[in-house]
């Protein structure tokens, strides 16, 4: 009876506890996402310093006299975050923090 007891004493902790434990693992899934996105774009830039990934996207922007930007940035998608994780990066920490 004793172990019946105490199944139904640690179901009820976790019955009274489960806003605190999901809170918890949201928290653990973000940072993990956190740092696989900061990995990854670390690995970028470290690529793009040591190979010649950014050399098309410099000549461009050496070259071009007007709207450099626009124009330019199509050769800068391999050197960046893709927009979508860094939308969803900023939603997670929005979330996270309130």
């Amino acid at each position: 009876m004793a172990s019946r007891q105490a199944y139904h004493r640690i179901r009820r902790v976790i019955q009274l506890q489960w806003r605190g434990i999901a809170i918890v693992l949201i928290i653990i899934c973000d940072a993990i996402f956190f740092a696989v996105v900061f990995v990854f774009q670390d690995n970028v830039v470290q690529s793009a310093k040591t190979s010649d990934k950014a050399r098309p996207w410099v000549v461009c922007l050496a070259l071009e006299q007007v709207d450099k930007k626009n124009r330019c940035l199509q050769y800068a998608e391999d050197l960046v975050v893709p927009l979508r994780t860094v939308v969803a990066v900023l939603i997670l920490l929005a979330v996270s923090d309130s």
